[in-house]
């Protein structure tokens, strides 16, 4: 009869979180980048002299600032909470159990 073993437990790691929290974070940043396209293209229309032109586009170029820095802390905050979730829990054992094993 076959050997029913079970796989061993393979503990999340750093490599394997970054993906995803890149992939959350870049889909994250890409609706706010075309929504702000689309507020750009709609303020646009509405533009009756060259210091609204002016005004519209610093907005626009201060939202793209924002919003890459407001996804890397995001994507920094997701792969720093893998980083400790990954971690590896402290042993419960007292000092003196595992140093009798030893002996």
């Amino acid at each position: 009869m076959a050997d029913m073993t079970q796989p061993a437990h393979m503990p999340r790691s750093f490599m394997t979180d970054v993906p995803a929290a890149t992939m959350t974070a870049s889909l994250a940043l890409l609706s706010r980048r075309s929504s702000a396209l689309a507020e750009f293209w709609r303020n646009c229309a509405e533009v009756r002299q060259p210091a609204e032109l002016m005004a519209v586009q610093l907005n626009y170029w201060t939202r793209l600032v924002d919003d890459y820095q407001e996804a890397m802390a995001e994507g920094f905050s997701q792969i720093a909470t893998a980083a400790e979730e990954a971690a590896p829990a402290p042993s419960t054992r007292p000092a003196s159990a595992s140093a009798a094993r030893s002996a």
